[in-house]
């Protein structure tokens, strides 16, 4: 999250929407004495991830700068909930398990999104550290049923980010992302394997990987309410 008394802007960063890419062009920006970027033990609450905090976790821990939301211009990015699912699988077991996804076979890769899907349906397991970059978008917009992020861009049209900016900011920012950056040369040169087969940009991953049960659940329950 960036946060500007300055010039009075918010920007809420939900998990894999291009976050961290729009974070880093804005961190001059932010004057808080709290970063807002790293994973803290805090009292009550346990491990944090600071860097996505929805709305209702906000409140709870940062009263302030929920207030800050609802007063200064907010900005989120917002993604096709079917391509932003494996992309979080993706973040998840590099950052849990330290597996690549590129290297797992497509029954190993059904098994860990199957895993993952049983537990989104359970709403308890929502603030599981280890599901943060699958908490629902729309906790990171809306508080009991209010809007308080105000300016919503789809992943899509990060030109739109930069237009609404470049009216508040000083001079102008870039929200360009590297194509592929992530991959790194190894990546590249080894050619496609299980994770290429099913691109995780395409929403027929979501087909590939969840058994038609889970699925309808989840396109009743999950993604209706925003993930």
């Amino acid at each position: 999250m960036i946060v500007s008394d300055a010039h009075r802007f918010v920007f809420v960063h939900v998990p894999k929407c291009a976050g961290t890419t729009v974070r880093h062009a804005l961190t001059p920006f932010h004057d808080q004495a709290e970063a807002f970027d790293r994973i803290a033990d805090l009292p009550g609450e346990g491990e944090t991830d600071l860097a996505h905090l929805t709305l209702r976790r906000l409140e709870r821990m940062f009263p302030e700068m929920l207030d800050k939301v609802d007063r200064y211009a907010a900005f989120a990015v917002l993604r096709d909930p079917l391509a932003r699912f494996p992309s979080s699988m993706g973040e998840r077991l590099a950052l849990q398990d330290g597996r690549d996804i590129g290297h797992m076979t497509l029954s190993e890769i059904r098994r860990e999104a199957r895993g993952v899907l049983e537990r989104l349906l359970d709403d308890g397991e929502i603030d599981a550290p280890d599901l943060t970059h699958f908490q629902r978008q729309c906790d990171f917009v809306r508080l009991r049923g209010r809007r308080l992020v105000d300016h919503l861009v789809p992943l899509e049209r990060l030109d739109l980010l930069e237009d609404a900016f470049a009216k508040i900011l000083p001079r102008a920012v870039s929200f360009a992302q590297p194509h592929n950056a992530r991959l790194g040369p190894s990546r590249r040169a080894r050619g496609p394997g299980p994770a290429d087969r099913i691109s995780p940009t395409q929403a027929h991953v979501w087909r590939r990987v969840a058994p038609t049960g889970i699925r309808r659940r989840a396109a009743n329950t999950l993604f209706p309410r925003g993930y």
